[in-house]
């Protein structure tokens, strides 16, 4: 039986970024709801999750990653709404909605998704939707007046973060909370003609 680690492809965000949903999470935990935030430093771009993954697959996902992003160049992605699934009125999983204007990540995760397909990967069903998870919800105490507070919020104007990498990361969960260790680094540089 071969080995396996745990494993996804994810966008890190800034420090800036991070501290922005730092602020939105602090806000929202004055309603005293019963909710698991996600540590901001912990929270990234999910590209694609992949799940236990044989070690001997590794380096042909590294290899996927250098050719479908490595020449698309930097992409700008900006934070645009605060929302939840299934809904705004009854949350499970409160997220951060990204902008990509010209779309590349949408793009290329399209293209991800088929080609690790033919590696044995389960496609996702719905199309790719760029957003961050920052808290689940545990019991439906005040969950009104958290729904409220988040269709009320707005982003300030200019959170933006410059995508310049993708990262392959295994992660290893704890009872302190899953631990993510980058794997390999595809950089996101325009192509040298």
């Amino acid at each position: 039986m071969s080995q396996t680690i745990r494993t996804f492809i994810a966008i890190p965000l800034n420090t800036e970024i991070q501290q922005a949903i730092s602020r939105v999470q602090e806000r929202l935990k004055k309603h005293d709801c019963s909710i698991k935030w996600v540590k901001p430093e912990n929270i990234h771009l999910t590209l694609k999750f992949l799940g236990d993954v044989e070690l001997e697959k590794i380096d042909t996902i590294k290899q996927k990653l250098e050719s479908l992003f490595k020449g698309i160049g930097p992409v700008k992605l900006e934070m645009t709404q605060l929302d939840a699934f299934p809904s705004i009125n009854h949350p499970k999983i409160l997220w951060i909605g990204l902008k990509d204007d010209e779309q590349k990540i949408s793009r290329q995760v399209s293209v991800l998704e088929d080609e690790l397909g033919k590696l044995g990967f389960k496609k996702e069903e719905r199309p790719f939707s760029p957003h961050v998870t920052i808290g689940r919800i545990r019991s439906p105490r005040n969950i009104q007046a958290l729904s409220e507070a988040m269709s009320e919020y707005s982003f300030p104007a200019g959170l933006k973060q410059v995508i310049d990498c993708i990262i392959l990361y295994k992660s290893t969960l704890t009872s302190q909370g899953p631990i993510y260790e980058s794997l390999h680094e595809t950089k996101l540089s325009w192509k040298v003609p």
